[in-house]
């Protein structure tokens, strides 16, 4: 998309066209502060760049002299529109509920013209729309669409992708309380595990605990439980020595995905598209004895890390997604090795979420495993 725009540019500044040119510098400089597709340094780079540009191209648009330059072109100018889209919008619904998804479409061109605007879900063509805007016009273009599964869903309208979440509201997508003696998935989306290596179950800080002794448990990897745009991890431990090193909850290969550990304090690592790579040690894990933590994620937001409720840091998370990957879900050891590094004690009540608890949902799921 990077590339057609500058191709655009450069066209319109070949004809001395600099007004139009600075309208579709500003269009691109928004476009790279909303991309997902970038790193952060890339982004800041390109946007003082084009900032630089467009002062040079505003400049030498007051230079122009009637008769010459981008006057020369007006007949020409005033027959071509120039389309921008902008701001997919995407909910979060429920099973059964309609969705509207939205965008913005800009004319910044100097004549009237049609757009063709496509709608595609997973890949696939649902609903091309013709929208007519006047010269810098704006417009929003609203697609309603139904009976979408259960699942995180890739929405593409033209060039701008963003994803739609089917999800029951306020539920976890990975709930285990070890009440079994196994690693059963309790939340609508049966995420079952299996549990590896040497444990045993103990009383745990609500009925049963899964004690690793060397064990881990391993959940195939599916969709819901990649990091995505939003994410909480809690859960419940009480471990041996918590200054060792040790690896609680992730999904990962090293390079993506997200990891919950342990090493005096909250050690969480979080690997995001475009090569970011987020992590911290802080607080302090009290050793032989229960205790809750969380980690919540979001996307452009913060990165926030609770021992037993109270907050102990909060980084930006940057403005790229986690990135996802085909790993299974490992708890009790490293995703990538889960005999190495693996952790020494009980786990209880663990939890995942696609979305941010709130200091008030963590204290609720620590009082009774609810959060509302």
């Amino acid at each position: 998309m990077l590339e057609s725009k500058l191709k655009v540019m450069n066209y319109l500044l070949e004809k001395d066209r600099y007004s139009i040119a600075s309208k579709q510098i500003e269009a691109t400089m928004k476009w790279l502060r909303h991309s997902r597709h970038l790193s952060d340094d890339v982004r800041s780079m390109l946007i003082a760049e084009f900032t630089a540009l467009k002062g040079y191209i505003d400049r030498a648009d007051k230079d122009s002299i009637p008769g010459k330059g981008r006057w020369k072109y007006r007949d020409e100018v005033e027959q071509v529109p120039i389309f921008e889209l902008s701001t997919l919008n995407t909910p979060t619904i429920e099973p059964g509920q309609d969705a509207t998804i939205s965008v913005d479409i800009q004319n910044v061109g100097m004549s009237e013209g049609e757009k063709e605007v496509v709608l595609s879900i997973n890949g696939e063509q649902q609903e091309v729309k013709i929208v007519t805007v006047a010269p810098e016009e704006s417009k929003t273009v609203s697609f309603s669409v139904s009976d979408l599964p259960l699942g995180i869903h890739e929405i593409n309208v033209n060039d701008l992708v963003g994803t739609l979440k089917v999800l029951h509201e306020n539920e976890p997508v990975l709930s285990m309380n070890f009440e079994g003696e196994d690693a059963s998935d309790q939340s609508p989306y049966k995420n079952d595990g299996t549990i590896n290596g040497s444990s045993h179950v103990v009383e745990g800080k609500f009925g049963n605990a899964l004690q690793l002794d060397g064990g881990w448990i391993e959940v195939p990897s599916s969709e819901f439980l990649n990091g995505g745009d939003e994410l909480s991890i809690a859960t419940w431990v009480k471990l041996d020595d918590a200054k060792e090193d040790q690896k609680i909850i992730g999904k990962t290969s090293i390079g993506d995905g997200y990891l919950l550990g342990v090493s005096g304090g909250m050690y969480p690592e979080i690997w995001a598209e475009g090569g970011a790579k987020l992590s911290f040690k802080e607080g302090t894990v009290p050793s032989g004895e229960w205790v809750h933590l969380t980690l919540t994620w979001k996307q452009g937001e913060r990165l926030i890390a609770y021992i037993n409720g109270a907050e102990v840091t909060n980084i930006a998370a940057g403005s790229n997604p986690i990135l996802s990957n085909d790993q299974s879900l490992i708890i009790g050891g490293a995703p990538w090795d889960p005999q190495a590094l693996q952790m020494s004690g009980a786990i209880d009540e663990v939890r995942l979420f696609k979305q941010v608890l709130q200091p008030e949902q963590i204290a609720k799921l620590m009082e009774d495993n609810t959060i509302e």
